[in-house]
């Protein structure tokens, strides 16, 4: 009995860690596996979220910075600006090879199809002469982080983003209906 007063002050401070971070508990399960992904706190991917771009967008954000140790603050405020990402990426010292993933076989029909074209029709040394879209760049982004990050082969992530689109709706194909928080 001696720890009869114990629990309800233990009640109360679980309460108000719940209160605290509304945040953890409601986060999207996209913006928790980028945040796993790419080893930051979901918090700053809540951050990027806000700052008007597609969810889709925002692993490229953090794609860039990390290869080009760029702030993603820096690389937002350039996309919001207009840039293209083709643009911030040259700007950044990145070209379209730093994009490229071997997906073992020909890119599906959709955003990947122009870009592994132009892979496919140069040597890998003129890869950085090659114009990308932005919705190539995110299509590619999005396959490597989703491949790596499920553990997935390349080709099936590209299938399922030339059908589903980039981002929220691939995860949850890729996952095939599981709970969100397992891969």
């Amino acid at each position: 009995m001696r720890y009869a007063h114990a629990f309800p002050a233990l009640l109360v401070c679980s309460l108000t860690v719940a209160v605290i971070s509304p945040a953890a508990a409601q986060t999207d399960p996209y913006h928790t596996a980028v945040a796993e992904h790419f080893q930051v706190p979901v918090s700053e991917v809540g951050i990027l979220s806000q700052g008007r771009l597609a969810a889709a967008e925002i692993p490229v954000v953090l794609f860039v910075s990390a290869r080009a140790g760029a702030s993603p603050d820096a690389l937002m405020a350039l996309r919001r600006g207009g840039r293209g990402w083709a643009e911030i990426a040259s700007r950044y010292g990145l070209h379209a090879g730093n994009f490229h993933i071997d997906l073992r076989g020909p890119a599906p029909a959709g955003p990947l199809s122009a870009a592994y074209e132009a892979y496919g029709s140069r040597d890998r040394a003129s890869w950085p002469a090659i114009s990308l879209s932005d919705e190539a760049i995110v299509a590619l982004v999005n396959v490597r982080f989703l491949s790596e990050y499920l553990s997935q082969p390349p080709a099936r992530v590209a299938e399922v983003v030339a059908r589903d689109g980039a981002g929220p709706a691939a995860l949850r194909t890729l996952r095939g209906g599981r709970d969100p928080l397992q891969r």
